[in-house]
């Protein structure tokens, strides 16, 4: 389904309202959207481990048996988020593959940067890499966690595969690049969720870029 066909279904979520750095009473949110904003900070609070149905409803400002009007189970919920969270970070890695102003090399720097926005803003990344924890025993979220890197991967190599044909590129690392890529940013991701004091992170991603231009470029 397109973004036209999304806003006009009843199903429509603004994924923007779900994960914006502000309280839901700053927000015009419908019912669902309401209960995927309180699951999203639920999580951020407690993990996906700790977060109870109870506590969600609470923080909707709507009865339990309203949650489950709307989602059958805690896994359908947590699913839906899953895919909302996973559309989000899709949609902006492919605002900067389209980006008309930028070279290949700064669009694959600008990942960088959109990267390092969503480590410090500390949300995102938080809690898809409580799902990443979570999909070790669950089938159904571990699928939803492919459908994650499989288009991250392709945006990658498509900027790669369009510096390569205008001459930016040189292409002897190219099939490789959104794999060790990707590893730079999770990497740096986790280990400053871990421990925000155990390196800069502007500088990490500084170095991360001045070592995908040398290999790259002619």
């Amino acid at each position: 389904m397109d973004k036209k066909a999304r806003k006009n279904s009843k199903e429509y979520v603004n994924n923007a309202n779900l994960f914006r750095n502000q309280g839901r009473e700053n927000l015009d949110l419908s019912p669902r959207e309401q209960i995927l904003r309180a699951t999203y900070e639920t999580i951020l609070e407690d993990q996906i481990s700790g977060t109870r149905l109870r506590k969600i409803a609470d923080k909707a400002g709507i009865t339990q048996g309203h949650v489950h009007y709307y989602f059958s189970s805690k896994d359908e919920l947590f699913l839906e988020l899953l895919n909302h969270l996973i559309q989000t970070f899709g949609e902006e890695r492919l605002d900067l593959k389209d980006d008309i102003n930028k070279n290949s090399l700064n669009k694959l720097l600008a990942l960088f940067e959109l990267k390092i926005e969503t480590i410090k803003g500390e949300g995102k990344d938080f809690v898809l890499f409580d799902f990443w924890v979570q999909s070790a025993s669950n089938e159904n979220i571990r699928k939803n966690i492919d459908r994650f890197y499989t288009p991250w991967r392709q945006i990658i190599q498509e900027i790669v595969q369009e510096g390569i044909e205008s001459g930016e590129f040189n292409s002897k690392y190219a099939e490789m690049m959104p794999s060790y890529m990707i590893s730079l940013m999770d990497g740096a991701a986790l280990q400053y969720l871990i421990d925000k004091e155990a390196f800069n992170l502007d500088e990490y991603f500084q170095l991360a870029g001045e070592m995908i231009a040398e290999l790259l470029n002619k």
